[in-house]
């Protein structure tokens, strides 16, 4: 390692890349570079698969028990509630006083449930739409983080790679920009992934 290199722990900023540009597209600016609301999504998930595994190696008779009081849930969903609370009384005011498609609504997943439920306000609450975005969380950060740090060590390990992928991804968004058809098109860098999971097998081959 040369002299001015320095040591980056890979799955830990992969983590924190991944969660922002997650909740981008989830909640949008400004919450999704909120360091809070991001810690809060990462360590959530991190409690809840804990305090399940925990709880499995308990007798069936004590889980509704400690669950009740070891989960994690109720705090993490009160917290973001707090996160979310003006956000969404907001947004239901503006539609309110302006109809479903108002100017300067968000494109983002908090806005697209609440067009679904449009008039079922049990399903509008803050309540229920924070428990959805944790959910949500916590399906898309952790397994794509670990599918793009196993990448990242497999090209590390096999730098021979590079070239083809660098050239090949060069070539696609030359042609095509940077579009869901470039990526369709980028069959090396698929196999290089596809390999990675099946090498890793955590995640199984469509990991990705």
């Amino acid at each position: 390692m040369a002299e001015d290199w320095i040591e980056v722990p890979a799955y830990q900023v992969a983590l924190q890349i991944i969660c922002r540009a997650s909740n981008q597209m989830f909640v949008g600016l400004p919450l999704c570079q909120n360091q809070d609301y991001i810690d809060l999504n990462i360590n959530h998930t991190i409690n809840a698969f804990s305090c399940a595994y925990i709880l499995n190696l308990l007798p069936d008779f004590l889980k509704l028990i400690i669950a009740f009081f070891a989960s994690p849930c109720r705090c993490s969903v009160a917290a973001v509630e707090k996160f979310f609370g003006e956000i969404i009384r907001e947004r239901l005011h503006q539609e309110d006083m302006h109809g479903k498609d108002w100017l300067g609504k968000p494109n983002d997943l908090l806005s697209w449930p609440l067009d679904a439920t449009k008039g079922i306000k049990e399903c509008q609450t803050v309540q229920e739409l924070s428990i959805e975005m944790l959910a949500v969380n916590v399906a898309a950060i952790h397994t794509t983080t670990m599918a793009f740090t196993y990448a990242l060590s497999m090209l590390a390990a096999h730098p021979e790679c590079v070239k083809t992928l660098q050239t090949e991804v060069e070539s696609m968004i030359k042609e095509e920009g940077n579009t869901k058809a470039a990526m369709g098109r980028m069959n090396h860098l698929d196999s290089f992934l596809k390999e990675t999971q099946r090498l890793y097998d955590e995640l199984g081959v469509f990991g990705m």
